[in-house]
């Protein structure tokens, strides 16, 4: 089972995961990370979390903006405010703005 957790190994993968949200499995006290990248560590380096609303690669629109869809990019962990705040590809894009939760849905699929 896939669980989810914020990083906390500084060396994994030169610091790009530390304090990021990762998906990953437990076996024998080390926890496989699968999402964004694949890497190794101890259990006892990530904190347990929900897991977001929308994971890595998800298509998503851009509430109250008809038409403007995105993908998941990173997803970036807010402590203070305890939420995730979302980076999108837009139209292939790299798009810098963060999106909150609540700026987002879920793209529906055309019915055509």
């Amino acid at each position: 089972m896939a669980l989810w957790g914020i990083c906390y190994d500084e060396k994994l993968h030169k610091g790009k995961l530390f304090l990021r949200p990762v998906m990953y499995t437990v076996s024998d006290g080390t926890a496989q990370i699968t999402e964004p990248l694949s890497g190794e560590t101890l259990v006892t380096n990530i904190r347990p979390i929900i897991p977001p609303i929308f994971p890595y690669g998800t298509e998503v629109e851009i509430y109250g903006k008809p038409g403007k869809t995105g993908k998941v990019r990173e997803i970036v962990w807010n402590s203070k405010k305890m939420t995730f705040f979302y980076k999108l590809y837009i139209h292939g894009r790299k798009s810098f703005k963060k999106y909150e939760e609540n700026e987002l849905m879920k793209r529906r699929e055309d019915k055509g």
